[in-house]
């Protein structure tokens, strides 16, 4: 038995790799502590291992929206991704009680940066495509914070780095879960593993809602935005007032950041807060959302076409790829109803979108997702 420290922060779908890997090591006999927000272990559902709250770190709840995306980009940088309190967080867990290896998320620099320092081998989840993270506008808009990651390095006596990608490349190993072809390049670092989308991955909130699936219907539209508060609740309704008015079955789930009896649904419609993606994605006709990597990855796991509506983090990225790969449309999060009425419209019609779509499912089958990623981090133990 070895013992492992999984580091996450609650940033909503990324927990979705934190909490696969750290249920699949329990499960192969390991001994596992969870360092991350309080809210991790109040929403979400326990995998056996062992819960750790930041002491140091910053609270956040993903579920509670910033005020503005400018706010919440200078929260992930300054909080969590260089922070020194991040550091000394897990250098503590450290000193209060072995580690055989780090799993830190991708964004946790700093983390990732003590078990380099302690000599622990450690492995970076990346919950997002492996690209955003080495070059491109998100790295630029990183650049002046390595100031500050600098000064963490420095006092754990390591050397400089000049981007986020110098710190991945110290790491024993990147573990990705998405496949390769959705990123937009083909060379990437020898310590980078794809290992696919956790399809069956740990559910985000300790309750779901046992919805009735109606097999005879013929166009099944499945609207999912963000588990993370992202003042979605307007193009929400949006989205909503304009599928009331198409001949489609559409079940909407909100997530924790909305209160379904916020949303005013139409006659063809369900809302409901949580339901797992693989009991309702399969046999949709389509999925709308604000472009999340774990709702796009499932999506077309089970070949569905999307509609994607980004409204920041990597979403623009994502719903790039989507396009660029025949398997969605994108809106604006600012489409007045008709314009997404028309997308739907349009999407559902399109054979090569579906096409498309049930083509990367194909792809996607060939990668081993959860099981894979524990195995290659299971390999990094002495």
């Amino acid at each position: 038995m070895a013992k492992f420290l999984v580091v996450t922060w609650d940033g909503g779908g990324n927990l979705t790799g934190a909490l696969g890997v750290a249920s699949g090591l329990v499960a192969r006999g390991h001994d596992v502590r969870l360092l991350g927000h309080r809210s991790i272990a109040s929403r979400c559902a326990r995998g056996g291992w062992r819960f750790r709250p930041f002491a140091h770190t910053a609270e956040l709840d993903s579920a509670v929206a910033f005020s503005s995306e400018k706010d919440e980009l200078a929260f992930m940088v300054d909080e969590l991704m260089v922070s020194a309190n991040v550091a000394r967080d897990v250098v503590d867990e450290l000193r209060r009680e072995c580690v055989d290896v780090i799993v830190a998320d991708c964004m946790l620099m700093s983390a990732l940066s003590v078990g380099e320092a302690h000599g622990v081998p450690t492995a970076a989840l990346f919950s997002t495509a492996c690209s955003i993270l080495r070059a491109g506008p998100f790295v630029e808009a990183l650049l002046p914070s390595m100031g500050s990651l600098n000064a963490v390095r420095s006092d754990l006596q390591l050397p400089a780095v000049a981007r986020p990608s110098d710190v991945h490349d110290a790491c024993a190993v990147c573990v990705v879960t998405s496949p390769t072809e959705f990123e937009p390049v083909a060379a990437f670092a020898r310590n980078v593993c794809f290992v696919g989308p956790f399809i069956d991955g740990p559910a985000l909130m300790k309750r779901d809602h046992d919805v009735v699936i109606d097999e005879d219907v013929a166009d099944r539209v499945v609207v999912s935005f963000s588990t993370c508060g992202q003042r979605q609740l307007e193009p929400l309704q949006r989205v909503v007032d304009a599928l009331a008015e198409l001949p489609v079955d559409v079940l909407v789930t909100t997530g924790a950041a909305v209160d379904p009896e916020s949303v005013r649904a139409g006659g063809n419609a369900r809302v409901v807060d949580f339901v797992p993606h693989q009991r309702v994605f399969p046999g949709a006709s389509l999925v709308i959302t604000h472009a999340g990597m774990g709702t796009i990855m499932n999506a077309l796991a089970y070949g569905v076409p999307l509609v994607c509506m980004p409204m920041g983090r990597d979403q623009f990225f994502n719903a790039a790829r989507v396009e660029a790969l025949g398997a969605g449309v994108t809106v604006t999060v600012e489409s007045p109803a008709d314009v997404v009425r028309d997308a739907v419209h349009t999407a559902l019609a399109n054979r090569g979108l579906q096409s498309n779509a049930r083509h990367l499912a194909g792809l996607i089958a060939t990668y081993r997702g959860d099981a894979e990623a524990v195995e290659r981090i299971e390999a990094l133990a002495p």
